[in-house]
């Protein structure tokens, strides 16, 4: 007799393109990286795209229907910049509206990490101006880095009480011992007693790693009072991403990035929206692939002009409504 299947959908909030390109891709404001979407749809979920400056009305429609939300990694402009603020204010949006939820995951990946660490202490508003003078954030060098995870703690109880390992039976862990993550970063926060002392008022920190200048910071978070994760490192690019020869595409590396796909979705799982409104999912995006990027991102580049991003395939969304380009 089959057991009949809860469909899962994750909201995937989009990325303001840099103030660079947008002089030059006058349509669009953002971007999702398409490895983000797979990630999530190999773990059998759908995906409904937020782009960041949707009016506040169209994200709670969306939150509304979905059963968690990720915010994925990318560049932005830590300058004066109008999609800035608004992507932060939008992120927090989310935040707090999960929050307030009985039980509403939330992913977070390199630059989502950055923010979702903290949005607990800090207004969005804090964030922004901590963000442009560096007073919130530390520099680091993990640029293009395999690396094993230092668990701060690798005792069995605390390990299988934590939800971030659920999908790790017994002495699965021991795989965060191989150079199996991905790191690619220039910002982070470096893992003072200090800094962990004020983190750990919210949240567990699981990981630490060290830079190429052999400086400690934070790369693995789960909070304790809701079902929010967030890791410095990039699970999905192990499966998705191939431009960069320095990611670990082994079988160690596509376990884990499985593993924590699996638990993300398991514990969307049991948030009980219902996705109504299926113009909302992906499929009805347009997804384009490198050299359909470079049209959008430098409409007037050179011929000879190669789109050096890393990644494969994303998707673009317009400016006024956050529709497909």
């Amino acid at each position: 007799m089959s057991q009949k299947f809860k469909q899962t959908t994750i909201g995937i909030l989009s990325v303001p393109l840099s103030k660079a390109r947008k002089k030059k891709a006058t349509q669009v404001s953002s971007y999702i990286p398409d490895s983000y979407v797979k990630w999530i749809e190999s773990s059998g979920a759908r995906v409904v795209p937020i782009p960041f400056n949707w009016t506040e009305n169209k994200i709670r429609h969306a939150l509304d229907q979905v059963n968690g939300v990720l915010f994925p990694g990318g560049d932005v402009d830590r300058t004066v910049n109008d999609d800035f603020k608004e992507y932060i204010d939008t992120f927090k949006y989310i935040f707090n509206y999960a929050k307030r939820r009985k039980h509403f995951p939330l992913w977070a990946t390199c630059l989502g990490f950055e923010f979702i660490v903290l949005m607990p202490n800090y207004t969005a508003n804090e964030i922004y101006e901590g963000y442009r003078n560096g007073t919130l954030i530390d520099t680091v060098r993990a640029r293009h880095q395999a690396v094993p995870l230092d668990l701060t703690n690798k005792d069995k109880s605390f390990l299988g009480a934590r939800r971030f390992f659920n999908r790790f039976a017994g002495g699965d862990v021991k795989w965060f011992n191989n150079e199996a993550i991905y790191m690619n970063h220039g910002y982070g926060f470096i893992a003072t007693d200090e800094r962990i002392k004020e983190l750990e008022k919210y949240m567990w920190v699981l990981s630490t790693n060290t830079d190429l200048n052999h400086i400690e910071y934070v790369s693995t978070v789960e909070f304790k009072k809701h079902p929010f994760f967030g890791t410095q490192w990039h699970p999905e690019k192990v499966q998705f991403e191939w431009q960069d020869d320095s990611i670990p595409h082994g079988d160690v590396a596509q376990f884990v990035s499985k593993k924590v796909s699996q638990m993300f979705v398991d514990q969307a799982q049991k948030n009980h929206h219902v996705l109504k409104d299926d113009s909302l999912l992906i499929y009805h995006y347009n997804l384009h692939g490198r050299q359909a990027v470079l049209e959008i991102i430098d409409p007037r580049h050179k011929k000879d002009k190669k789109n050096r991003s890393v990644f494969e395939q994303s998707y673009y969304f317009k400016r006024a409504d956050g529709s497909s380009h």
